[in-house]
């Protein structure tokens, strides 16, 4: 790395050369993106306070790139699996993604990556992430039935039978000892670890109105990148729609 010529690479807002700011860092074939705020060509604040301004700016932001030529337009079908595959095929240089990918990267001849923890907006901070994952439940069948399904879920939740299956799977066990056990015997799934710690549910602020709005967003996102909406209209179904 120390052989690789560094680019920074800015967009010319005041603010830029004050606080020592980039968009974006270029270091022989990697481009590390910051984060930003919803802001305007000129580098001036979106709708302060106003989260529909900010969503539709971000919107505006997305569907130009897919215009510019600069992303494919098929993102909008992508899943998780087709973007570790982009990461795998040496195009795309990072990508936000789970631990549940490392056995598909683990199997390409010759791939090398790291990983790192989600940013935090203030230094020693905990990053909230969202959480998912599977959940085992026990039906209501007969007495024996669900006394022998207890029996399971309780030999696979053990110990060891969690580190065994989250090596295989690419999990993080729900034991906090076994995730422990895991960031130490499996280092690239350690920030993974930290996250679960301070990780939230997807219905941790809006309960069972999550699928609504989440589907909302979706459509609002798609519509934008394709072209079916402007993303002042795209945002405003999304809001109808909840």
């Amino acid at each position: 790395m120390n052989d690789f010529h560094r680019q920074s690479i800015s967009t010319g807002t005041p603010w830029e050369p004050v606080v020592g700011y980039s968009r974006a860092v270029r270091v022989g074939p990697f481009i590390y993106v910051t984060g930003t705020t919803a802001t305007d060509e000129a580098g001036r604040i979106v709708g302060p306070g106003d989260p529909y301004a900010q969503s539709v700016q971000a919107l505006q932001f997305v569907a130009s790139l897919v215009k510019s030529g600069s992303m494919s337009q098929s993102v909008v079908t992508w899943a998780q699996s087709d973007v570790n595959e982009q990461f795998m095929a040496g195009k795309a240089a990072m990508m936000i993604n789970g631990p549940w990918q490392f056995p598909v990267l683990d199997q390409k001849a010759g791939l090398k990556y790291g990983v790192a923890s989600i940013p935090v907006p203030t230094a020693g901070a905990a990053a909230k992430v969202p959480l998912g994952g599977e959940v085992w439940t026990v039906p209501v069948t007969s007495s024996a039935r669900e006394t022998a399904a207890a029996k399971v879920l309780a030999c696979m939740n053990s110990s060891a039978n969690q580190l065994a299956y989250a090596k295989a799977n690419g999990y993080i066990p729900s034991l906090e000892s076994a995730a422990k056990q895991i960031a130490v015997q499996s280092p690239q799934l350690a920030p993974f670890v930290t996250e679960v710690g301070t990780a939230l549910s997807r219905t941790a602020e809006v309960g069972t109105a999550y699928p609504k709005i989440q589907t909302a967003i979706e459509t609002a996102l798609a519509a934008a990148v394709t072209g079916q909406q402007t993303p002042q209209a795209a945002m405003s179904a999304a809001q109808a729609a909840q």
